[in-house]
């Protein structure tokens, strides 16, 4: 008799989700692609205002724009969404780093803000 096939692999999302501890796997939600589920999950933990409007939201914002940031962000940061950068950006302790490749390929680390801006004391 000819050895039983191996089982098939668990979906790409629950791979994934099993590779994070418990803490961690608690505040992931992957949502569904429908989107009243999605809507409704959205707003247990999130103010229909800050939901974009293709998710069923209030908020004007579409994927590329650049982030829609309460002005009290914008002043803490010291700049505005319009100075945001291009392509990813990461906290650094303090700072709002520009990061990614360049289209030379040479890596791109520059410091595009500071949490509390240029006159924070």
């Amino acid at each position: 008799m000819p050895p039983s096939p191996p089982p098939p692999p668990p979906p790409y999302q629950s791979d994934c989700y099993g590779r994070f501890d418990p803490d961690t796997r608690a505040k992931i939600n992957i949502l569904p692609n429908d989107k009243t589920t999605s809507y409704r999950r959205l707003t247990e933990a999130i103010d229909p205002a800050n939901i974009p409007k293709y998710y069923g939201g209030q908020l004007d914002w579409d994927f590329p724009d650049s982030p829609n940031l309460d002005p009290e962000i914008n002043k803490m940061l010291g700049f505005t969404a319009d100075d945001w950068p291009v392509g990813p950006a990461m906290l650094q302790g303090d700072d709002l780093v520009a990061v990614g490749k360049m289209k030379d390929g040479a890596l791109r680390r520059t410091v595009v803000g500071r949490c509390g801006g240029a006159g924070a004391a």
